[in-house]
């Protein structure tokens, strides 16, 4: 990133320096993170915002402008109850709170 476009997004306060002295570390954007696991055709957890909704565990297959999530062959956890298989699913991303994908050889979510 150019220190251009790093000052308009991080303005400096008035009166200093226009120049940074150190770096600026930005977090890659989130919708390129997604696409490599797109790409990649990654295992992920995706983690509701509300938490009796149950977790999903699926393969990464699509993304759109608003952050919706594409799932092929999940599996839906809901606590209390049987898991459940899904061929497809989309899910709103306002009720995403975290994706991460799994390692491989890992089971996705830990008994306590």
């Amino acid at each position: 990133m150019h220190r251009e476009s790093a000052g308009r997004l991080c303005p400096a306060p008035p009166g200093s320096p226009p120049v940074r002295s150190t770096p600026l570390l930005l977090m890659p954007p989130p919708a390129l993170e997604l696409c490599a696991l797109i790409r990649a055709a990654s295992r992920v957890v995706l983690w509701p915002a509300d938490p009796r909704s149950g977790v999903l565990t699926g393969t990464c297959a699509g993304l759109d402008e608003f952050f919706n999530v594409v799932l092929r062959d999940a599996t839906l956890e809901v606590p209390g109850s049987e898991p459940s298989t899904l061929p497809l699913v989309l899910v709103r991303a306002d009720t995403i709170a975290m994706i991460h994908p799994i390692p491989s050889g890992e089971s996705p979510i830990h008994s306590e």
